[in-house]
């Protein structure tokens, strides 16, 4: 197949009737013979190469199909498992899971997404008491960001002074509630037994002290305090001028303070209720740029430590990152305003 013809010479001696005659028509004969079966498989070369191809044409054919068919199941499992995802998503959608979404959307201060949920929740349980109740908590958010949107315009015009104080600092913890602050040369605190401890200040400066009554709320034992700091007036910021130390009022006697035994008084385990005396020493100058700013923080930050060689044993500390050098009006809107010392 594919090979060149034979080209064959054609001897007329083939016809006499001589010896030699024979022996070379024989090998004519031969040649002839060969030449015909070479033609034939010549002949033949095309139709085996269209049945091949025809057969691969099938072949392919039928591979198309089984892709399609393939395709079509693979589709199809995509489509189930997706309605299944969403009878699964669906019936997730319990008036508690709902509620659980929309409660963290709020603590996150994102309204338009707690809206969203609100309306889902209302539409699929209307009369459920997690509907009613998620309605409060998404009206008093707007409330609070409407509230501080107005803070934060009467600020760019009155600056500072728009701020109204408040005493209580509400954490996940406790609530402390600070009494009005005072200023005094001494800070007095560890008080027992008609005996007491304090710190003068130094030349040309004032301790601004003040009472500090703190809660634990229901199950916690151990809570850590708001931190208090000090700032004035810098243009459109406050600036920290001192930070307060954190001290214990009193002890039960002499030998609790010294930590010979127990004092329950002290002890948040034991008493729902402990006061605390706090102190930030400041300069003659920045008292007489008034108004002053008494801030806290909204979470906790001082820790209860406790050393065996230290009189009392037992004390409160901690750094409070949210107590900036310099707060600008956004950041003072993440703590809370406590006292105005004007």
């Amino acid at each position: 197949m594919g090979q060149s013809p034979i080209s064959i010479s054609f001897n007329p001696s083939f016809l006499s009737g001589t010896a030699s005659s024979h022996r070379g028509g024989s090998r004519l004969l031969k040649v002839s013979v060969l030449t015909l079966a070479i033609a034939g498989l010549q002949g033949c070369g095309p139709n085996i190469d269209d049945a091949r191809l025809k057969k691969s044409q099938d072949e392919n054919v039928e591979l198309k199909k089984q892709i399609a068919l393939l395709t079509q199941e693979r589709d199809s499992i995509s489509k189930e498992r997706n309605d299944l995802k969403d009878q699964v998503k669906k019936l997730s959608q319990t008036p508690g899971n709902l509620m659980g979404e929309l409660t963290a959307l709020v603590n996150q201060g994102k309204i338009d997404e707690a809206q969203k949920a609100l309306g889902v929740l209302q539409f699929e349980f209307p009369k459920s008491p997690e509907s009613a109740q998620a309605y409060r908590l998404v009206t008093e958010l707007r409330a609070k960001i409407e509230k501080q949107q107005e803070q934060a315009r009467q600020l760019e015009a009155l600056g500072f002074k728009a701020l109204k104080p408040s005493s209580l600092t509400d954490t996940n913890a406790v609530k402390v509630t600070m009494s009005a602050p005072t200023l005094a040369k001494q800070f007095v605190f560890d008080r027992y037994d008609g005996y007491y401890h304090f710190r003068t200040a130094d030349r040309d400066t004032k301790f601004v002290v003040a009472n500090l009554s703190a809660t634990a709320k229901k199950g916690v034992t151990d809570p850590e305090l708001p931190g208090y700091a000090i700032y004035r007036p810098d243009g459109k910021t406050l600036r920290k001028i001192a930070d307060f130390s954190v001290e214990f009022s009193r002890w039960g006697d002499y030998g609790s303070y010294l930590g010979n035994h127990h004092d329950t008084g002290n002890d948040f385990a034991k008493t729902s209720t402990i006061t605390f005396a706090i102190g930030a020493q400041v300069t003659d100058e920045y008292l007489g740029t008034k108004p002053l700013y008494i801030v806290s923080t909204a979470g906790g930050c001082m820790k209860r430590r406790y050393d065996r060689f230290s009189n009392p044993p037992v004390s409160y500390s901690g750094y409070c990152s949210e107590l900036a050098d310099v707060l600008s009006q956004d950041d003072l809107a993440k703590l809370t305003l406590v006292r105005r010392i004007d």
